[in-house]
């Protein structure tokens, strides 16, 4: 069970990706995970650093997260796979690309 804090991190951050605004989710999360271990808000941290251009950091993150991410929540895991995906074949990494 998710705590408070996760959340209300994870639906306000949802958002503020949804509308670009990429440096507050990136602090948000961050101070969220100071709180607690969150494989969703490290999916959000992961996708604010690549849309703000920390690439290898993001990567980082997003492995981290699908490492968490629970088996049933096939969603959140496609999400993160595909953004890896993404990340190899955009740094011409093809062959991990094609393996996620």
């Amino acid at each position: 069970m998710l705590n408070k804090s996760a959340r209300v991190g994870i639906v306000l951050t949802q958002k503020w990706i949804n509308t670009s605004r990429f440096r507050e989710t990136l602090h948000l999360c961050k101070s969220t995970l100071n709180i607690v271990e969150s494989y969703e808000i490290l999916t959000n941290l992961a996708r604010s650093e690549q849309e703000l251009g920390n690439i290898e950091q993001a990567q980082q993150d997003y492995q981290q997260a699908l490492e968490l991410c629970p088996a049933t929540d096939k969603t959140t895991k496609a999400v993160i796979i595909n953004n890896l995906a993404s990340i190899y074949a955009k740094t011409g990494k093809i062959e991990e690309a094609i393996a996620h």
